[in-house]
């Protein structure tokens, strides 16, 4: 048998339950459509090709660096901010990247980009990571190096 001391917290966590089975689901966060483009970035002033592209951003062909800031972050270590522009056609898509590299180790690179803006139809967002590897791509004349960077991740239509 209940006592009213027993009956009360009884009928509060049976309340609660009722309450929370009849509250309305949070909306599921919208899936992104999955995205990647390689670029031969080439040290040079000038567009660098897109070796391969999927998903929304496949219609892009070369990208230009753009606004790039390189800070020292450690004795060895190099973080590189910019502005990627992606020309698809007649449309473009802006992305800002933040990549790190390790001069003194393997020369690759690391970090994250995002969509800044984009007048290509089903790109209005998006994000992901990149990845750099110096030593997958050759320098053409004039170049003063070059970096094959990878781009994931996942644009959404807005």
């Amino acid at each position: 048998m209940l006592t009213r001391t027993r009956y009360l917290p009884a009928l509060s966590a049976a309340l609660l339950c009722c309450a929370v089975a009849a509250a309305p689901w949070p909306a599921q966060a919208a899936i992104g459509a999955p995205t990647a483009f390689v670029v031969d970035t080439q040290f040079l002033d000038g567009p660098s090709a897109i070796v391969s592209a999927t998903g929304p951003l496949a219609a892009c062909t070369s990208v230009v660096t753009r606004d790039q800031v390189a800070t020292p972050v450690g004795p060895s270590t190099v973080m590189f901010s910019g502005e990627k522009v992606l020309a698809c056609g007649p449309d473009e898509v802006v992305v800002h990247f933040d990549s790190t590299v390790n001069a003194r180790a393997s020369r690759k690179s690391f970090g994250d980009w995002y969509v800044i803006s984009s007048t290509l139809t089903g790109v209005a967002a998006g994000s992901g990571t990149v990845k750099g590897d110096s030593k997958s791509c050759t320098p053409v004349a004039g170049s003063a190096g070059c970096i094959l960077d990878s781009f994931t991740g996942a644009v959404f239509s807005g």
